[in-house]
């Protein structure tokens, strides 16, 4: 991972993100959004479609 946001709330709870930066993760081929950010191709990633190695 290159960078994790703070979580957030679900219906009234706080949740905690389960994966942090640095660790490796898997994800499937079509799970993802595609943004250019600083003239290089992102892909962002809710917390539901990655698997932590």
């Amino acid at each position: 991972m290159a960078a994790v946001g703070d979580g957030k709330g679900y219906e009234g709870k706080d949740v905690q993100m389960q994966v942090k930066e640095g660790d490796h993760v898997i994800f499937s081929k079509y799970a993802g959004t595609e943004v250019k950010f600083r003239k290089k191709n992102t892909l962002l990633f809710p917390q539901k479609t990655l698997l932590r190695l």
